[in-house]
């Protein structure tokens, strides 16, 4: 099987992402910043509110988004998610 790259801008990314938030966490007040590092590896940062259950959170988190990821943009790599309690 053949491997190719293609150049997504992280806004692309982002919007996938802050329209999983909203359907997800509807109550939850968030929002997302998307950076795209240099080995090709994707950090999500999640500012938000406090948190009830974070575990739950990260890991309905982390297998969906792998699934848009991979499903949309057939990212197949590893990425990281970053909480942050600041909004």
């Amino acid at each position: 099987m053949k491997k190719y790259v293609i150049d997504v801008d992280e806004t692309v990314i982002k919007s996938y992402i802050d329209a999983f938030w909203e359907k997800q966490f509807p109550d939850q007040k968030m929002c997302s910043e998307v950076t795209i590092l240099r080995n090709q590896r994707i950090e999500i940062f999640v500012h938000m509110q406090e948190l009830k259950d974070q575990d739950q959170f990260l890991r309905i988190s982390e297998k969906e988004i792998g699934k848009i990821l991979f499903n949309l943009l057939g990212y197949d790599r590893d990425f990281y998610v970053t909480l942050s309690k600041d909004l």
